[in-house]
């Protein structure tokens, strides 16, 4: 694992870099967490990678299976064409014998004319000949199909034995994974206050980022600017955007009583989905950040005009700053990164217009949100 330990420490130090002013890591606790997340990171790409190696074997060695069926079928033709060849040629020959016993000469030689002598004799050895040409053309058939079975069979046991190789390897990542979530899960119940002291210090710098995103009085001014014009056209979305990812809605936006019974105000919805799965950008716009932004780890913010969305908890990005994305273009895979009261995959989803957060469910299509029983933002 020396590898993985090294592309930790690489994510872990581009982590830090991309942390927003004023919300360094303040301490050891915080710091053994950050570095607890990268290495679940690694490890999670390690696996999707291997999952889709998996996947292409276990397609290869279905392929094969096919096409040694294909070709079994095949060859039984060709030996069951070889058979019957076999026997038509041993009764023609069995004829002649007889033939030659009643006298092949008087056959020969009852010809009329010389003329049908040369014909009679050129169509006994026409016959022999065909006969010839047919087991040996099938002959050949026979040999390249045979050695196509066994290529087939040698390819297929190759890439069973690569897959179920991979397949273990896998294994072991994720019972590794699974140790690493228990000690994840442990650093956060024995810093539970102090994460909840670094959430609200992280959270409150990230206001203040965000709001620096947004475009400036000039170009809010101008009716016709670029940011006026998308800012109409993500307004014109309202109650129809797409869900960003396939999962259920565990918190929605406003306040809320966390399990230490404090008051906490929510400024977008939370998702539980699968760890690993996709998210999306719900509509077009400009990637303005993607990497470590505590509170919320890895995190992407599309700009659209005076709106941005917000996608975070992520493991794994897909798209840099500076991209243009398209509504439903993947942007990163579901984690949880950043400072979390859960190791469970989710999504943590905001709208915001000019800094200031909006409730994303008015602007989601009612009909693609789920909810989890206690929320009431899907009714």
């Amino acid at each position: 694992m020396i590898g993985a330990r090294r592309a930790a420490l690489l994510v872990l130090c581009a982590g830090l870099a991309l942390s927003p002013p004023g919300a360094e890591a303040t301490g050891g606790d915080t710091l053994e967490e950050l570095r607890a997340l990268t290495e679940l990171e690694v490890l999670d790409r390690q696996i999707s990678r291997l999952q889709d190696e998996v996947v292409r074997l276990s397609v290869e060695a279905a392929e094969a299976e096919h096409a040694e069926r294909t070709h079994g079928e095949d060859l039984a033709t060709a030996e069951a064409s070889i058979a019957l060849l076999r026997i038509s040629a041993g009764e023609r020959l069995r004829a002649i014998y007889h033939l030659q016993r009643r006298g092949m000469a008087r056959l020969l030689f009852s010809a009329a004319s010389p003329a049908e002598l040369r014909t009679r004799a050129r169509y006994l050895q026409a016959l022999m000949a065909a006969d010839r040409a047919k087991l040996d053309e099938h002959l050949k058939v026979l040999a390249v199909r045979t050695a196509d079975a066994a290529k087939i069979k040698t390819d297929k046991e190759r890439s069973i034995a690569a897959r179920d190789a991979l397949t273990a390897r896998q294994a072991e990542l994720q019972e590794e994974r699974a140790g690493k979530l228990t000690w994840l899960k442990k650093l956060r119940r024995e810093n539970s206050a102090a994460l909840a002291r670094e959430r609200d210090v992280a959270k409150a710098a990230f206001d203040n980022q965000v709001r620096e995103l947004q475009p400036g009085p000039a170009a809010l001014d101008d009716p016709e600017s670029d940011a006026r014009v998308a800012s109409a056209r993500f307004e014109g979305k309202k109650g129809r955007l797409p869900t960003p990812v396939e999962g259920t809605v565990t918190r929605g936006y406003g306040r809320y009583a966390d399990k230490d019974g404090v008051s906490v105000h929510n400024p977008g919805l939370d998702f539980s989905a699968a760890s690993m799965s996709p998210f999306r950008a719900v509509a077009d716009g400009e990637v303005v950040r993607s990497g470590y932004v505590k509170p919320h780890g890895q995190t992407v913010i599309v700009q659209h005009g005076t709106y941005v969305s917000v996608y975070a908890h992520a493991n794994g990005l897909q798209v840099a700053q500076g991209d243009w994305v398209q509504a439903g273009q993947v942007l990163g895979l579901v984690g949880s990164s950043g400072l979390t009261e859960s190791s469970d995959g989710q999504l943590h989803f905001e709208i915001r217009e000019n800094g200031m957060s909006q409730d994303p469910a008015a602007w989601l299509s009612k009909s693609s949100l789920r909810c989890a029983r206690d929320v009431t933002v899907c009714r």
